[in-house]
Order: C-alpha cells, then structure tokens, then sequence
C-alpha cells in the first residue's frame, strides 16, 4: 500500500462511517451495556450477551497486574 492510497481509504471509511451512522450504533450499544454492568455482570457476561457466538468463553475481566505478583525465584 502507498501513502496515497492509505489517505484514500481512510477518507472513504470516514464518509462510510458518517453515511451508516455508526457513530449511533455505537453510542447505543455502549450505553446498552451499561445496564447489564450495574447489574453485577462481568465484562465477559456482557460480551456473550451482546456478540453470543462471536465471543471466547476465555474471557477475563481487565485487571491490573503489579509487580507485587511476581515471584523472584
């Protein structure tokens, strides 16, 4: 791919994505899913609600590592 080809693409996908309005389905889907989460559901409960089949059961919630978990052996 050349530079302008990129810049090409790029244009075409922003026109696509203005034309679908899928900065509103988007908008919707998030604020669809915000539900579930002040209901109790981890991020994985909700990605098999919203996409089923499309989602890894392998699903872990984000959580942050410290180097406090670390073993020096």
């Amino acid at each position: 791919q050349t530079f302008d080809k990129m810049i090409k693409l790029i244009s075409e996908s922003r026109a696509y994505f203005v034309q679908q309005e899928i900065a509103l389905k988007l908008f919707r889907r998030f604020w669809r899913t915000l539900e579930p989460y002040s209901q109790g559901q981890t991020y994985g409960e909700v990605l098999k609600l919203f996409f089923s089949q499309l989602c890894s059961a392998s699903i872990q919630s984000h959580r942050r590592i410290s180097n406090d978990n670390i073993n020096d052996d």
